[in-house]
């Protein structure tokens, strides 16, 4: 068939690429909390887990390295309804 190659398993390139992942606690005035959950859903590179009544957001952030992890942190802040981002650990993985 045209186009198509065949390839032996010792062919296989694996290519690994770090991973750094980031916790972040977001904290808001509660009265806010809502709504900033959902303007939060618009970074793909943001996972909310929880938040409780006080205005604190449980987050998980996933970059390619840690300083795409600390500019995600400080465009979080930039939003008005934001007290304060607090980055509580960032793990490199592979």
């Amino acid at each position: 068939m045209a186009g198509i190659r065949a390839f032996h398993i010792s062919e296989l390139i694996i290519v690994e690429q770090a991973v750094a992942i980031g916790g972040v606690v977001i904290t808001v005035n509660p009265d806010d909390r809502k709504e900033l959950e959902i303007a939060l859903s618009g970074f793909p590179a943001l996972s909310v887990y929880g938040s409780d009544e006080n205005g604190n957001i449980i987050g998980v952030i996933q970059g390619c390295d840690e300083k795409t992890i600390t500019g995600l942190v400080a465009d979080i802040d930039g939003f008005d309804a934001v007290l304060e981002v607090n980055l509580a650990y960032v793990n490199d993985e592979k």
